[in-house]
């Protein structure tokens, strides 16, 4: 932070393009921190990724970066998640280091259904998904991808989908970003 504040515009973040959440954190923790860090947008996290390792770029905000920090390839400085990640339990938590994580949307991933599906279904479809998401044998293999396996059902799902549009839409917004 020290050296991006001395240094405006000379420092440089991966994002995954317009409008993705690796785009909206950069901004909200920069906008934050108070720093002018420049934009490399991506068209995905592997070439990215690439940058990154061979330092064409500063700073990626995205989970694939873990199996990297792990093996010592890239240095972790921060996780954007409420709390750390167990798989790379030295590296704190932005929130530790006195950011606000209220604004900044969550990566998750969700299984969603036409309008209109009837109820029975979308409720055998969510307790099926609660079954699987709760085995040990899942939680296992997402637990290195940085995933936390965390079920919620359909009303609170919702409630999270809705709660994080409004949120990246103001980021936008503010911002003045466009899709390209």
């Amino acid at each position: 932070m020290a050296a991006a504040k001395a240094n405006p515009g000379k420092y440089t973040f991966a994002s995954n393009g317009p409008g993705s959440a690796t785009q909206l954190v950069g901004k909200i923790l920069h906008k934050q921190a108070g720093i002018d860090v420049l934009e490399v947008p991506y068209k995905g996290a592997t070439d990215s990724m690439t940058d990154l390792i061979a330092g064409r770029v500063d700073i990626m905000y995205a989970p694939v970066t873990v199996p990297q920090i792990k093996a010592g390839r890239l240095k972790g400085l921060a996780t954007v998640s409420e709390r750390r990640n167990p798989e790379i339990p030295d590296v704190p938590t932005l929130g530790e280091q006195g950011f606000d994580l209220s604004k900044v949307p969550g990566s998750w991933f969700g299984i969603f259904a036409p309008k209109g599906t009837a109820e029975g279904v979308v409720q055998k479809l969510a307790e099926r998904t609660r079954q699987v998401m709760d085995s040990p044998e899942t939680r296992h293999k997402l637990q290195p991808l940085s995933i936390d396996v965390v079920f919620r059902g359909p009303q609170d799902f919702g409630k999270l989908v809705r709660a994080d549009a409004a949120a990246m839409r103001a980021v936008i917004q503010s911002e003045g970003l466009q899709a390209k």
